[in-house]
């Protein structure tokens, strides 16, 4: 989420906003990277901030989308914790006649192929596939020898990939 914040910032979009669900430990990480960057660069507002405990989905990206905008009209992008969020608030700007990129960017976090094939196609923070095969692989191994499994956080790295959703202003 931090290089999301960035490329926003770097893009000339001045009020980003954060959207969220669930709030899981991964999902509170994601939202201190972005109240992390957006500070460092004078653009935290945390009435642009909008998260939900309930679970994440793409009528749930609509909803939230909704109402950030209620909150914080003035809102010219927004970064989403997922692709499910990220495609609803892409459809609910669509929905409301919004230009993204031009007066709202958006970039989501993981890359799923849905994202990329959206209308505008959505820049993201693109997370390996690998994740899963190395998590199935870890638990495999403790099933096996219980105790064996000495890392317990193995970063994979990630690519920003930007795409139509955003653009330099």
């Amino acid at each position: 989420v931090r290089a999301a914040a960035r490329h926003v910032a770097e893009c000339g979009y001045r009020r980003p906003g954060f959207l969220s669900a669930r709030m899981d430990p991964r999902a509170q990480r994601r939202l201190a990277a972005f109240r992390e960057v957006a500070a460092a660069h004078d653009m935290l507002d945390e009435a642009r901030i909008i998260t939900t405990p309930q679970p994440s989905s793409v009528g749930m990206g609509r909803h939230l989308l909704e109402q950030l905008l209620a909150r914080a009209p003035e809102t010219d992008a927004v970064i989403c914790n997922n692709d499910d969020l990220a495609v609803g608030a892409l459809m609910e700007a669509i929905r409301r006649n919004i230009a993204v990129p031009e007066q709202l960017g958006i970039c989501s976090y993981n890359d799923i192929e849905m994202a990329r094939h959206m209308v505008p196609a959505l820049s993201a923070v693109a997370t390996p596939a690998r994740i899963g095969r190395r998590a199935i692989a870890m638990l495999l191994a403790e099933i096996e020898a219980p105790g064996s499994v000495r890392e317990r956080h193995i970063d994979l790295g990630y690519e920003l990939v930007v795409r139509e959703s955003t653009s330099s202003r």
